[in-house]
């Protein structure tokens, strides 16, 4: 297979969209008059069959990959495309909901919603031309998803059933992790296995947490950016120093 990782991102994207169309039935037909959802329900099975069955495929994948290639993204449209739909996710969820949570990580979550598109906006148009990205305009989305993962502790903590905001925390983590890994790309420190493994975990994730999402415009922005970089990413082999000879040692 000449290009499994952007077979497994289609593959992911399509269980995650049989994910969103099982979670919006569960909530639409199964909620009680106290709006929560009965145990055991059929419908929450086969979402959780689901996600066992997308978490093995992202497994077998990421496990596939050797850890220690290098990243190349090459340079296409769809890169800058896709950093630019992750950038006015982001900006068009802080300009539409206000802070959760008071003081400075409140402040932080809308300082760094404003600064990471715009960073993310210069990463993509860097990608797009084939140049190499400067780690800072990669970190600051990270530093975003942290904090929105904080800035919502409180209103995940306080449903009474995990299906309410497992697939939200979790997309939220996989987002982070792969904004974290192309950071360390940034700096020839990244990790393809993880890489691979955050961005799949992330397609799924969150295509399903579309169901039923306070921010549908952070996690669809997302979606496009993690689908766009995977399936422009190349990995090569690690340049090595060449090795020495008795010739090359001095007298």
């Amino acid at each position: 297979m000449k290009h499994p990782v952007r077979y497994a991102a289609l593959i992911l994207l399509a269980l995650g969209g049989v994910g969103l169309v099982l979670r919006r039935l569960l909530y639409s037909l199964a909620l009680d008059e106290k709006h929560l959802l009965p145990l055991n329900h059929p419908l929450e099975t086969l979402l959780w069959v689901l996600t066992a069955a997308a978490a093995a495929a992202v497994l077998a994948v990421s496990f596939r990959t050797d850890k220690n290639l290098a990243l190349r993204t090459g340079r296409g449209l769809e890169q800058a495309v896709g950093h630019l739909m992750m950038g006015l996710g982001m900006v068009l969820t802080v300009l539409g909901n206000p802070a959760k949570l008071p003081g400075a990580v409140g402040i932080a979550w809308q300082v760094l919603g404003y600064l990471a598109p715009v960073c993310l906006v210069l990463a993509g148009a860097s990608r797009g031309t084939g140049k190499q990205v400067h780690f800072l305009l990669h970190l600051p989305t990270c530093l975003f998803l942290m904090v929105h993962m904080v800035n919502q502790y409180r209103t995940w903590s306080a449903e009474p059933q995990p299906q309410a905001y497992v697939f939200a925390l979790l997309g939220c983590v996989g987002l982070t992790l792969f904004a974290y890994y192309c950071t360390a790309f940034d700096v020839a420190m990244g990790n393809s296995r993880m890489y691979v493994g955050a961005g799949l975990a992330s397609l799924y994730l969150c295509t399903v947490n579309l169901a039923r999402t306070e921010y549908p415009l952070l996690y669809l922005g997302g979606i496009a950016w993690v689908a766009t970089d995977l399936w422009s990413a190349a990995f090569l082999p690690e340049p090595r120093e060449p090795e020495r000879t008795a010739q090359d040692d001095p007298a």
